[in-house]
């Protein structure tokens, strides 16, 4: 014989909630904590401010417990004030379980905090599928990043209903959605399809361009190189030993730009390793130029090699505009500004040269 099931009221809530669409986030939860979270919820409408604060912030604490009966008393309660909380209550709960999860990734300081702030308000669907464990995370990925790939749908107001309204700030490359797209792709690039995640990359170089190789926010960084590594080219600025170990394997390299190899010169400079002496003197003779610049109707050129007599200089202690370098500018990143090491003319670089050959002995 069949018996019969009974429900408890806590059952009955929580398969409210289950009808939904967030089916994994709900936690059982046993009959003392369901009557507390009742007792909570009734005094949401409590007469006294101070009571109606303490409950929303008790309830707050509770998060997943109690948010299949926050929601339920948002459709039903016939108390506006209660309503009102409860609405407010649901988008709170729903923020925090998510950060809970991403602060595993960003890390939980205040800065990181802030970051995710700006992400989860522009994609929080991919959020939520993630603090989940949504096994469909990698394909609600891939559909949002089509989405944005192909960008907005054709408007053709005429033809369509006000009710039919197309919502362009969906195909809006904000900081914070391209953020989300960076984080969650390198997080998950394993359980990420590769042609997904080669759609994002142009969407990066589009708003990011180059400069976000410098500008990384801190929180980022570590899933920005990830990507830069393992799952598309992007440019990328290394920092202490990476960035060093960048710039000697660039200089080794027979595929790099003149412009790339400047940058690497002068970084390899401020380590002042004497392991460096002979790749640096590589370049001494290097006539590649890297850049050509026109001021007030002087035209100089910056060749390989002023930057590597530039940065040999600097190695022994001294100063390179003694030595014929007279527009040097200091950089807070390159040790020198590159286009400060040129010359306006083939007898200024030979000079230049002459004069470091003869303070080091060197025969001419």
């Amino acid at each position: 014989m069949l018996r019969p099931i009974v429900m408890t009221t806590a059952t009955l809530a929580l398969l409210v909630v289950l009808s939904g669409s967030k089916v994994a986030a709900q936690p059982l939860i046993g009959p003392a904590r369901q009557a507390r979270i009742d007792g909570l919820v009734v005094r949401l409408g409590d007469p006294d401010f101070a009571t109606r604060e303490a409950a929303e912030r008790d309830l707050l604490s509770l998060g997943m417990h109690a948010k299949s009966t926050v929601t339920r008393a948002l459709q039903q309660s016939p108390d506006p004030e209660i309503r009102a909380r409860c609405k407010r209550l649901l988008s709170r709960i729903d923020f925090n379980f998510c950060w809970e999860r991403a602060s595993r990734i960003l890390g939980e300081t205040p800065a990181a905090r802030q970051q995710f702030v700006d992400m989860y308000g522009t994609e929080r669907d991919l959020w939520y599928a993630l603090a989940e464990g949504n096994p469909d995370l990698g394909k609600k990925y891939a559909d949002r990043c089509k989405e944005l790939a192909a960008g907005p749908p054709l408007r053709q107001a005429q033809f369509r209903a006000p009710s039919d309204a197309v919502d362009l700030s969906r195909y809006e490359l904000r900081e914070g959605r391209l953020a989300t797209l960076l984080v969650i792709g390198a997080e998950f690039r394993t359980q990420i399809p590769k042609d997904t995640l080669q759609l994002v990359t142009p969407l990066f170089k589009q708003k990011w361009g180059g400069q976000y190789a410098k500008n990384t926010p801190p929180v980022l960084r570590k899933s920005y190189v990830t990507w830069a590594e393992e799952i598309a080219p992007l440019p990328i600025e290394y920092e202490g030993d990476k960035k060093l170990e960048a710039a000697r394997t660039t200089l080794r390299s027979s595929i790099v730009s003149a412009s790339d190899r400047q940058a690497a010169l002068l970084t390899v400079a401020q380590a002042k390793d004497k392991r460096d002496d002979d790749l640096i003197r590589a370049f001494m003779t290097d006539e590649a130029v890297c850049d050509t610049l026109f001021s007030k109707g002087v035209k100089t050129q910056v060749q390989l090699r002023d930057i590597a007599l530039a940065a040999t200089i600097y190695r022994t202690g001294k100063d390179p505009s003694a030595f014929g370098f007279k527009n040097l500018k200091a950089d807070p990143e390159l040790l020198f500004r590159p286009s400060s090491l040129g010359f306006a003319s083939a007898d200024e670089r030979a000079e230049a040269f002459r004069a470091w050959q003869e303070a080091v002995g060197m025969p001419r």
